[in-house]
């Protein structure tokens, strides 16, 4: 122990290194191993040009972390024996559908926490990205999503699913799944700052703000609501309390002495459901690669170093954070950042790792740097050599009133254009954050300038319809972590 001990030590110069390197404004850790909570710190500020402390109960917006606890609210119903993890998802939400008949005939509890839909990856984040929809609503709207491959063929990162799997819980408990996962788990492992709501998370003291990297600079930007995708990337947390979530996942599922999931359940909540492919051609070391790589039940799982790596990731606007466990070895960490990109995780992750370990050949944080810097050039890069289309015609086709009025996509409702002394403003009925100008470039193109700064430029292609005239919209738009608006084709209503 007195070699861990040396490593802990050393733990908070590794944080300030790496926050200081990555401009970090909050990075907090939290180490667990044989049932204790031996590491907890925060450093920095929670706001960018203030002084605000960062410490083990700062909260921080999880993200996708939060799909581990839909899985193990599932496993604690599953223990009960209130439902089966092949059950059909129709026998719980009979109104759930699907583009594919055949997915949604047969899709199973199972099937919505291991990404195999056959939707392309992060499908629907149109529907609920800032969206004033609730969560009925925007699994209503599921079934317009077009599949990108057929059901149970292949790994794509889903969202929606884990939306769904929430309110299987709410109709097999009674309790919605914020309710459900607060009394059977945050209350007993006494995370009693952990909340599944922005409003809840507003009420909340020493919270930490979102922020991003644009035009070259850490930038305060706002809290998005994740509410209406529920437990896909609704949870708040500290590191402290998530500590308290790690020590029982690690402890199979008992906490101090209570037991909150069987050793049974959490097996399969870590057993490898849907492979996922390991990439090749990267630079990273030999070392990074892993052998194995697949999927579970709300968590990744792969080999590091001969021992099994548990983990989650998660990425919402301005937060970036990390849970990795090593279930063998009784050792799990949780690390929580507030600024995107997230590449300042990684020297960290991998330091604990290789130090608990034993190896010496970790790579340094210039690694991850590297790729931090690649990505502030492709953001400094004219949006008009990443995106233009070749071989667009010079000047406008029509007068800016013809491409104007309503066009609409079953996804988001109506999209409404209307004229400006010297181009369109463009606004999404249920998404308010999706507002636009949009300036005329060539042909029927158009550059789209969001009144977000944080949603960066696109283009926006008119198609004609059938009397030669504009009758749907085409987008050319870089994607957000969760949204792609390849899904939508806005077809003219009026």
């Amino acid at each position: 122990m007195s070699k861990f001990s040396n490593i802990l030590e050393e733990l908070p110069n590794q944080i300030s290194l790496v926050r200081e390197k990555f401009s970090i404004p909050a990075y907090a850790a939290a180490v667990v191993y044989q049932d204790e909570v031996v590491f907890a710190q925060g450093q920095g500020t929670r706001t960018v040009g203030r002084t605000e402390p960062v410490d083990e109960h700062s909260l921080f917006a999880l993200a996708s972390i939060s799909k581990s606890t839909a899985a193990a609210c599932l496993g604690i119903l599953v223990d009960e024996g209130r439902l089966a993890w092949d059950d059909p998802v129709r026998k719980y939400l009979p109104e759930f559908a699907l583009q594919d008949n055949f997915a949604t005939q047969e899709i199973s509890i199972r099937d919505l926490l291991i990404h195999n839909s056959g939707l392309p990856s992060e499908s629907g984040g149109t529907i609920w990205y800032g969206s004033t929809l609730q969560r009925s609503e925007v699994l209503q709207r599921l079934r317009f999503l077009k599949p990108e491959r057929g059901f149970r063929t292949g790994y794509a990162y889903q969202n929606v699913t884990f939306l769904a799997a929430g309110e299987v819980i709410a109709a097999v408990s009674g309790k919605s799944w914020d309710d459900f996962v607060r009394e059977r788990i945050f209350s007993p492992l006494g995370m009693r700052r952990t909340v599944t709501s922005l409003p809840e998370l507003m009420r909340m003291d020493n919270v930490t703000s979102p922020h991003a990297l644009i035009n070259d600079q850490v930038k305060t930007i706002a809290y998005r609501s994740h509410d209406n995708i529920g437990p896909a990337a609704a949870v708040n947390s500290s590191v402290w309390d998530w500590a308290q979530y790690i020590r029982m996942h690690l402890n199979s599922g008992e906490f101090n002495g209570e037991r909150i999931l069987s050793p049974d359940r959490v097996s399969e909540l870590w057993s490898a459901q849907t492979t996922i492919p390991i990439k090749t051609g990267s630079r990273l070391p030999e070392m990074l690669f892993p052998n194995f790589n697949a999927y579970g039940m709300g968590w990744f799982l792969r080999d590091y170093r001969g021992e099994k790596l548990v983990y989650h990731s998660g990425g919402v606007d301005g937060m970036r954070t990390l849970m990795v466990l090593l279930p063998r070895k009784k050792f799990g960490m949780a690390l929580f950042t507030n600024l995107e990109p997230g590449y300042g995780l990684y020297p960290l992750k991998y330091w604990l790792l290789d130090q608990f370990l034993g190896f010496k050949d970790t790579p340094g944080p210039e690694l991850w740097f590297q790729q931090f810097e690649e990505f502030q050039a492709k953001q400094r890069k004219p949006i008009e050599v990443q995106l233009l289309p070749q071989g667009i015609q010079a000047g406008l086709q029509f007068p800016l009133e013809a491409y104007c009025g309503i066009y609409q996509n079953p996804l988001v409702g109506n999209v409404e254009l209307c004229g400006l002394d010297d181009g369109i403003h463009m606004s999404f009925e249920v998404n308010p954050v999706f507002s636009a100008r949009l300036t005329p470039l060539q042909g029927n193109t158009f550059l789209i300038r969001w009144d977000d700064d944080f949603i960066p430029d696109g283009y926006l292609t008119f198609e004609l319809d059938q009397q030669s005239k504009p009758g749907s919209i085409v987008f050319n738009q870089p994607r957000l972590i969760d949204v792609d608006f390849a899904e939508l084709l806005l077809k003219r209503k009026s």
